[in-house]
């Protein structure tokens, strides 16, 4: 999956979101982020594909942060934070934390620290 000219900068539990209506999508996996772009892989799930199609997102996403057009990271509950991440017409929210899986700990350092490499990959 990685190019070859690619390395991972950091890597991270992930819960994504997607608002889509009439209910919203969800997966959980893991994240990567290189240079260039944004990687998601879900996490092996017991749901029937039928119904894991329906109600989830792909299972791999990849993001290139050329083409990121929105980033932000937004405060979720009490002490939880979301990045926002839109490219093209499709938009995400992730949760990016430590695991292990599904255990999500440490979101509020994680999201910030992805957030500030993110927002300075897209600015070099």
């Amino acid at each position: 999956m990685l190019r070859e000219d690619e390395h991972i900068l950091l890597d991270a539990e992930c819960s994504v979101y997607r608002r889509k209506w009439p209910f919203p999508q969800l997966g959980a996996g893991r994240a990567f982020l290189t240079e260039s772009r944004l990687i998601w892989i879900r996490h092996w799930s017991l749901l029937p594909s039928d119904i894991r199609r329906a109600i989830s997102i792909p299972d791999v996403l990849e993001v290139p942060l050329g083409r990121v057009r929105l980033l932000r990271r937004e405060r979720w509950g009490f002490n939880s934070f979301l990045i926002r991440v839109a490219w093209d017409d499709t938009e995400y929210y992730l949760r990016l934390g430590l695991g292990p899986y599904p255990l999500l700990r440490r979101n509020p350092e994680t999201s910030e620290e992805w957030f500030r490499r993110l927002q300075a990959l897209r600015e070099e």
